[in-house]
Order: C-alpha cells, then sequence, then structure tokens
C-alpha cells in the first residue's frame, strides 16, 4: 500500500530528527497504519522516545513497540538496588500515598503494583520512575480504587 510506504518514510525522517536515537538501529515497519518498530536503543528513555517520534507523525493507528533496551554498562545494577531507589523516588513524588505502591523489579523492568485512589498518583508513581538509571522498562499495574468517604467512615463505626 502507498500510504504504508509513505508513513514509513516520514517515521523514520522523525526518527533521525529525534535527539539521541540513533535511526539506524531502529527498524520500522507499516502495514495499513499500524506502525512496529524494532531494533534496540541504549536505555528506556530511548524506547521511549522513539515511540513518542512515531507516535507524532500523522496517519498512525496503531504502534507496536519491539524495541530492546540494552544497557551500555557491562554490570548492570542489581534489582535490589534499583527498587530501592524507585521506592525513593515514589516517596517523593507521592508522600502520603508511596506505602499504597509496590515495587517489583525483574532483571530490569519494573512493575508498580497496588491500588491508588486518584489517577494523577499513577501518572507520578511512573514518572518519578521513569528516568532511573538501570532500568529497561516501566510497567504501571496501579488499579484505582474506591475513595473513602466520610459516610463510609461514618457507616463503619456504627
Amino acid at each position: 500500500m502507498k500510504s504504508d510506504v509513505v508513513l514509513k518514510t516520514r517515521i523514520e525522517r522523525e526518527l533521525r530528527s529525534t535527539a539521541g536515537i540513533d535511526a539506524g538501529d531502529i527498524a520500522v515497519t507499516v502495514n495499513a497504519g499500524v506502525v512496529t518498530l524494532s531494533g534496540s536503543v541504549r536505555g528506556y528513555r530511548l524506547r521511549r522516545e522513539a515511540e513518542r517520534a512515531a507516535r507524532r507523525t500523522h496517519g498512525v493507528c496503531a504502534i507496536a513497540n519491539d524495541i530492546e533496551v540494552r544497557l551500555r554498562v557491562a554490570h548492570p545494577d542489581p534489582d535490589p538496588d534499583i527498587v530501592c531507589r524507585a521506592i525513593t523516588m515514589i516517596r517523593q513524588a507521592l508522600p502520603y500515598s508511596a506505602d499504597r505502591v509496590l515495587v517489583v523489579a525483574s532483571g530490569g523492568l519494573l512493575t508498580l503494583e497496588g491500588e491508588i485512589e486518584w489517577n494523577y498518583q499513577r501518572r507520578r508513581a511512573e514518572q518519578a520512575v521513569r528516568r532511573l538509571r538501570g532500568i529497561k522498562g516501566v510497567v504501571t499495574a496501579l488499579r484505582l480504587g474506591r475513595r473513602i468517604t466520610a459516610a463510609d467512615v461514618k457507616q463503619h463505626i456504627q
């Protein structure tokens, strides 16, 4: 399809103009407006930037981001160290609700779990850990729970 070829060219141009990304390390395929990004980058931030570059391109219907994060360090940070730094960052971003966020790390991939009251808390938790050194990705599995009201407390007391 001709429009897929044009879309692929536009995305590749956008990747080349994005700071920090070596567009030669990322392969772009397009099928009916669905974009697949594959290859490797040196950090999670660059993986997100490549996805944003594709998202900025007019005509993209969906994106499958299969870009692998390959950290430059020979000895990556151990998961317990990453978790400790993540907890510190979440406590700074969400001082009153950080205890509701559970951080799980596996091979540099962080998963944020738990139940929080507001969507802004979910966004802040993810933003807090997104720039941590040594991570390969962040999965936000935080659920929005029911907000407790004064009537709920009153009913529970009675």
